[in-house]
């Protein structure tokens, strides 16, 4: 729990050089506004959550970046991703 006092030390599991290693010029979400990790972790933190329509379930799914990073890259391989079409999403 954060006590008020300046960070001194944070970790960087995935920096925006690794992204763009594969993605290049590609690489960036939401329309192409936005091109770093450190931008995409502002909102796609711990417990932030997108409540989807009722057309589309109706259920509340994480958006938190390391969840939604491995379901993209590892779909296929992770069984409980699968969208309501029972469709992974693969294609980064």
């Amino acid at each position: 729990m954060p006590d008020g006092s300046a960070v001194t030390a944070t970790r960087n599991i995935v920096v925006t050089a690794t992204c763009k290693k594969c993605h290049g010029k590609y690489f960036s979400g939401h329309g192409g506004d936005r091109v770093t990790v450190e931008g995409c972790v502002t909102c796609h933190s711990p417990n932030s959550a997108m409540v989807n329509d009722a057309e589309d379930g109706g259920t509340t799914e994480t958006i938190e970046m390391a969840v939604m990073i491995h379901k993209m890259h590892a779909g296929a391989e992770l069984q409980s991703s699968a969208g309501l079409d029972k469709q992974f999403y693969d294609n980064p």
